[in-house]
């Protein structure tokens, strides 16, 4: 049996409806939980999701073809970490929860779900095809996973979306790009690999990311061009989001 997956494709939709329904049922099955036990959950959940992350770069090292397509004779580990931004916060979140760190709580609901988005609405050749490879069950399970544990921050009240939080979610975003593209400095610099986390380096063939590097073909610094079009989503989302708060709190209160 095949399923052929690719963007906005039939099988596409049922893994995003799959998606939503989880959230859906994980919200209705906890929501009314006690913190810890929703906290708990969560983390649970990423820890699940580092498991899948671990088996999905497992295959992908026994992966002939995948190997073939990038020309890789063996496999590197160092070029396969989850500091991406679609798997960063497969411990960033647990992080960020057991800090009980709101701004960086703030972060991790903002970037998971896109993150992990993006890169199933954008994945290079070897994630097309069969849904049912190793490689493909990995790459899609590990980034649907990712979107539930962003948005049930959100849904079992664990964040409480803030127009303050927005500065400081670009600013970790600003600060944590610079940061990677010393790691990919490192990594290159002591011969580990060519590696390129939040594309730092360049584009690595993303039509969207293309465009920017068109305009500033320099490295690192080509990223910025984007953050005045993520403030106006982060700022859009959560007046959003805040609004139905808003009306409630400005709506007459009627007493018995």
């Amino acid at each position: 049996m095949s399923l052929n997956i690719e963007p906005f494709n039939s099988v596409w939709w049922i893994l995003v409806a799959i998606t939503i329904a989880l959230i859906v049922l994980i919200k209705l099955l906890y929501h009314d939980r006690d913190e810890a036990m929703r906290r708990s959950l969560v983390i649970s959940l990423c820890l699940f999701n580092l498991l899948v992350f671990i088996w999905y770069k497992y295959n992908l090292s026994q992966d002939a073809e995948f190997m073939a397509d990038y020309n890789m004779e063996t496999f590197n580990i160092w070029m396969e970490l989850p500091l991406q931004l679609c798997n960063i916060n497969i411990w960033l979140i647990p992080v960020a929860l057991m800090l009980r760190n709101e701004r960086l709580t703030a972060f991790c609901f903002y970037t998971a779900p896109l993150g992990a988005l993006m890169a199933m609405v954008s994945p290079v050749a070897a994630f097309s095809g069969d849904l049912l490879l190793p490689r493909n069950i990995g790459y899609y399970g590990m980034h649907c996973i990712d979107i539930v544990n962003g948005v049930s921050l959100l849904t079992l009240g664990l964040f409480k979306p803030q127009l303050r939080d927005v500065p400081w979610v670009l600013g970790i975003l600003a600060a944590g790009t610079a940061v990677m593209h010393m790691v990919n400095m490192t990594i290159r610099a002591v011969g580990l690999g060519p590696a390129n986390y939040l594309f730092t380096f360049g584009t690595d063939g993303s039509g969207a990311l293309e465009a920017l590097w068109s305009l500033v073909p320099v490295p690192l610094l080509y990223l910025y061009l984007v953050l005045p079009l993520v403030a106006a989503w982060l700022y859009g989302l959560t007046a959003l989001l805040i609004l139905p708060q808003r009306r409630r709190e400005k709506s007459p209160q009627i007493s018995a």
